[in-house]
């Protein structure tokens, strides 16, 4: 079937790539290259692909560098420990292998991967498309609106939910714009999101859909109870307001791409081929549509990788799973306005 020209598929590269890591067994080509999570990765890609048929796809990227929270906020994400060297190594490899896909990436300097998708979502939602965006970083729902739905990984590579306006306002009782808001006064321990202290998810979402914002609540902090809570959000007032600018994603960036770059194209086997010879993905040729010919890319050493076969029948039985959970083809409305 042809793609979908009216659907844009946004990936957080990386989110889905730690989700692989985690959720699948270790695998090494001889040469003692980690592969596993780029297996993964590329197997949660080629499902994707198959069962949503983009017209325009992305792949965000983060730069691995300070970002404009940083500057704000110099002890942003400051807790998390480096990367493991096995993870690290198929970070690098990533871009490596999405461009031998010709799967398009984008990245922008001083800012995340979030902001990326945020701001390519807002554009081609007021271009008339609609925008998937495949992430497993629940920050993310703060973009979702009538053209902008959000696929989470929630457990491993299988477990996936769809977010929409309706998903939302049911799973937190405020509407998707408003999570901002949720999270300044919850904070976030793995992004180093200062927060008030004491205030959970469920108290912050009481309070934003009884006052509706933040400008709201702070008008009325003198109503706030109970007296404890209202002493804690007039002493750190300025704190939730930093925590909101750390929180709220970036829509507006110039990156410099047209939707026309992002446009889906096939791999071509010349290009892709021989790296997934190399290392050892043998049942992604036929996924990624590279099986046409009975004779595969070769490279002078062709490598096989560790217990792969093990692998790929756990990763085969994944995805069927995945397929029967999660909607395969998602039901967009009609056009209409942004």
């Amino acid at each position: 079937m042809p793609p979908r020209q009216d659907l844009l598929l946004l990936v957080d590269g990386h989110s889905l790539l730690h989700r692989a890591y985690h959720a699948l067994p270790e695998l090494t080509a001889p040469g003692g290259q980690p592969t596993g999570a780029l297996y993964g990765f590329l197997t949660m890609m080629a499902h994707l692909l198959a069962e949503q048929r983009p017209g325009y796809l992305a792949v965000a990227l983060d730069r691995g560098e300070p970002t404009f929270r940083h500057a704000a906020f110099a002890e942003y994400k400051a807790p998390r420990p480096p990367l493991p060297d096995a993870l690290r190594s198929q970070v690098e490899l990533l871009p490596q292998l999405l461009r031998a896909l010709r799967l398009p990436t984008v990245d922008h300097p001083g800012a995340e991967a979030d902001d990326v998708i945020g701001t390519l979502a807002r554009r081609a939602a007021e271009q008339g498309l609609h925008v998937l965006v495949v992430t497993g970083d629940r920050d993310a729902l703060q973009l979702v609106g009538p053209r902008v739905r959000v696929l989470l990984t929630r457990r491993g590579i299988s477990d996936l939910l769809v977010m929409d306006e309706s998903a939302v306002r049911a799973r937190f009782g405020v509407p998707p714009k408003a999570l901002v808001d949720v999270k300044a006064l919850m904070g976030d321990d793995t992004d180093n999101i200062p927060g008030v202290p004491g205030v959970g998810e469920k108290t912050a979402c009481r309070l934003i859909a009884q006052y509706g914002d933040l400008e709201s609540l702070g008008a009325h902090l003198d109503e706030v109870q109970p007296p404890r809570l209202r002493g804690l959000l007039s002493a750190l007032w300025p704190q939730v307001m930093l925590s909101r600018n750390l929180a709220r994603i970036e829509t507006g960036l110039d990156l410099g791409v047209t939707l026309e770059e992002l446009a889906f194209r096939p791999p071509e086997p010349g290009e892709a081929g021989p790296l997934f010879t190399t290392l050892g993905f043998r049942s992604l040729f036929e996924r990624f549509g590279l099986a046409a010919s009975s004779e595969r890319p070769s490279v002078a050493q062709p490598l096989t990788v560790h217990r792969l076969s093990g692998a790929e029948d756990l990763l085969r039985t994944l995805t069927e799973r995945a397929a029967r959970q999660a909607p395969t083809a998602l039901a967009y409305p009609s056009t209409g306005s942004a």
